[in-house]
């Protein structure tokens, strides 16, 4: 079965993400931004996996053997796409399968045909999330300021929806900085907005095109003078994640009737890194997210540490 709308749809009030009666389930986002807002809705605890880690050895490890402490694992399975076509024939077809009190959520981060052969699969639970209208710019604008407990007045959204470019990122990172001004008394006002738009030193395709490109020295000696000087790190490491998602799988621009210059940026890199490279590299920025947000000192020394490395190696 497959359930599909924007975002705010999906995650309506009182609304269940996932059919827990179903262990098999397929995601596709069309932004995978969009993964952050579903991943807490699900009431599951999961190990992460690439999809290209998914091979005939790991299905008879984990999913045709029994633990021996008689523990059940659930997956979160990333790039679902990349799964071998024999191997996904296995999930298409279950039988085998140890599925008992345990959920595989399969994550494309791209539509496809394999998508929506497996929508039609009744042995899966199916979640496709859609963009929104170019005249929904309010809506993402509201959902996300109410995820991110951030409130703008009337003024303020139709000056940030005018000002700020209308992608899930785009607002996403906005918001958090927003975030950490919001006064729970008053909205957030125009001139805060001004404010932080101006502010922002990040220049974030730079960055990526030093590290894309594998310049490491002069990438981290620019990271930790941004860093060294206060800058919010937040949507850079997210942004940072997202391209290194995109160097280890490209093809999302396969659909594209013409490339823009991040576009051949991106190809380019791809060149240069090996696939499994380029797994960790994502996986880096994913781990640099999650300790900038609880140790912000213990990240800066982590980045001091990283450049160490890179010029005594």
């Amino acid at each position: 079965m497959l359930s599909r709308g924007k975002i705010w749809e999906i995650l309506a009030p009182n609304k269940t993400v996932l059919d827990y009666q179903k262990p098999l389930h397929a995601l596709y986002c069309y932004d995978q931004h969009i993964f952050q807002y579903l991943k807490p809705k699900f009431d599951v605890k999961f190990q992460v996996v690439m999809g290209n880690e998914v091979s005939q050895d790991w299905i008879d490890q984990k999913l045709k053997t029994m633990d021996l402490f008689g523990g059940v694992d659930s997956f979160l399975v990333h790039f679902a796409e990349s799964i071998p076509t024999e191997i996904m024939d296995q999930f298409l077809e279950p039988e085998n399968l140890i599925l008992e009190q345990r959920h595989i959520i399969l994550n494309f981060s791209k539509d496809s045909k394999l998508f929506k052969k497996i929508s039609a699969n009744e042995n899966f639970d199916c979640i496709q999330v859609d963009p929104p209208a170019f005249w929904e710019e309010r809506e993402l604008l509201r959902f996300l300021s109410q995820q991110k407990s951030v409130y703008l007045s009337f003024e303020a959204e139709q000056f940030f929806c005018e000002r700020v470019s209308f992608e899930i990122g785009a607002y996403s990172d906005i918001l958090d900085v927003l975030a950490l001004r919001s006064n729970a008394s008053s909205g957030i006002s125009v001139d805060q907005i001004k404010e932080v738009l101006t502010q922002n030193k990040f220049d974030q395709f730079k960055l990526a095109e030093l590290f894309g490109s594998k310049k490491m020295t002069q990438f981290y000696r620019e990271l930790i003078e941004l860093v060294e000087q206060n800058q919010d790190c937040y949507g850079f490491l997210y942004f940072m994640h997202n391209h290194m998602q995109k160097v280890h799988d490209p093809s999302y621009a396969d659909s594209k009737k013409r490339l823009s210059k991040y576009d051949k940026q991106i190809i380019h890199q791809q060149k240069l890194w090996k696939t499994s490279q380029s797994a960790r590299a994502a996986n880096y920025f994913n781990d640099l997210l999650t300790l900038y947000k609880i140790d912000k000192d213990g990240f800066l020394g982590r980045l001091r540490s990283d450049l160490l490395k890179v010029l005594f190696t």
